[in-house]
């Protein structure tokens, strides 16, 4: 009974823990960097140098219950404007993997973005997932 109780108690206390972790997404955040790894190919350093001006000027908005906003303009891409992302988004932050994933919010099956983040020297990072592109963002 005693180390059921303990058990119960220590599941509680990393539940809790897990819960709190995305805490600190919560707000608005600015990307102020975009980089790419010195490993990154000719393609995606073209392809990054392109999109480059339109990432710094991208914005994140998590609010609490897993909705928010997710800004990124599209300048210079030749893409329709019925084919632009909607800016009201549904997130979801994994603790264990400090992983998010971002979803239109009335397309809960359709990513838009996930990344991971990195804390490293008092600085955030959102390393995105499908690309090499790693963003520093600073909240505002």
């Amino acid at each position: 009974m005693k180390y059921l109780i303990t058990f119960a108690f220590l599941v509680l206390c990393l539940s809790a823990k897990t819960q709190q972790n995305a805490s600190f997404l919560i707000g608005r955040w600015k990307v102020v960097e975009a980089t790419l790894p010195k490993n990154a190919s000719a393609q995606e350093k073209k392809a990054f140098n392109f999109l480059k001006p339109n990432l710094l000027k991208s914005l994140f908005r998590f609010d609490t219950g897993g909705k928010g906003k997710f800004k990124i303009p599209m300048d210079n891409v030749p893409i329709e404007k019925n084919s632009m992302p909607l800016e009201d988004i549904s997130w979801n932050y994994s603790a264990t993997k400090k992983y998010v994933t971002i979803t239109e919010q009335s397309n809960f099956k359709s990513s838009l973005v996930q990344f991971y983040v990195k804390i490293q020297d008092g600085s955030t990072y959102f390393i995105l997932d499908e690309s090499p592109v790693i963003l520093k963002v600073v909240k505002y």
